[in-house]
């Protein structure tokens, strides 16, 4: 379901033993997130604040994983669901972005997925060498369970 072209290497589940060893986390969303928060470091004056390290990382894992808590162990974190924990690192133009279009009557019919896009491509926005946000790449970002139909979901 998870397939990622261009771009650094993407690491994904070895085997069981990898997926029990890293659930509810993909194994390419440490690194990915890591670099997504240097980039916000670097781009937004709000993001200047955020602080460095493992501890703000695990706090970034630890709100994603609340977000699925109730769910079974088919479904993992997807990648927009780690918008929310940046966002308050966001300059306020990208946040109102989101806010925005939340509000926007064009997009109401398919609100819920139409933001979760728009979330992923405001993390990788500074990644265009790490991951090519092409629909492929975007839809893999997007999956949350190993059950996901990956063609209703791209199109």
């Amino acid at each position: 379901l998870i397939q990622f072209s261009g771009g650094a290497e993407k690491k994904l589940f070895k085997d069981v033993d990898d997926y029990v060893q890293n659930y509810p986390a993909i194994p390419y969303q440490v690194n990915l997130l890591g670099k997504v928060l240097n980039e916000i470091r670097n781009h937004s004056a709000s993001g200047r604040s955020m602080s460095e390290g493992e501890r703000s990382m695990l706090g970034f894992f630890q709100k994603a994983v609340q977000q699925i808590e109730d769910e079974n162990t088919e479904h993992f974190i997807a990648f927009d669901q780690f918008y929310d924990s940046v966002q308050a690192n966001l300059d306020d133009s990208h946040q109102r972005v989101i806010v925005q279009a939340g509000e926007n009557s064009l997009i109401q019919e398919n609100k819920d997925i139409n933001l979760r896009v728009l979330k992923v491509l405001l993390l990788i926005k500074y990644l265009p060498q790490e991951i090519h946000a092409t629909v492929g790449n975007i839809t893999s970002l997007l999956i949350r369970s190993i059950t996901e139909d990956r063609l209703s979901l791209q199109k």
